[in-house]
């Protein structure tokens, strides 16, 4: 069927949120965020639990500007820590 990812799409995919994640590590704000990065066809989702807002928008922004990434789909959870 057409929407089937091809082998390279996968890859790229894979590849894609690899560089997303290596990004979140890197980032001083981020990288101690339990942030799960998913890639489909050249969008990224971003799941778990921040503890600010400012770091859900960075979170996004990280992986926005991410090369071969289309789209962000946000889904991460504001929790502020107790």
């Amino acid at each position: 069927s057409s929407n089937e990812r091809s082998f390279s799409q996968k890859l790229d995919d894979m590849t894609t949120t690899a560089m997303v994640k290596s990004k979140l590590l890197a980032n001083q704000s981020t990288h101690g965020l339990a942030i799960n990065v998913d890639t489909i066809n050249s969008t990224v989702s971003l799941r778990g639990d921040v503890t600010t807002a400012e770091e859900k928008q960075l979170a996004e922004k990280i992986a926005e500007n991410t090369d071969d990434v289309r789209e962000v789909d946000n889904l991460l959870k504001v929790k502020p820590k107790s």
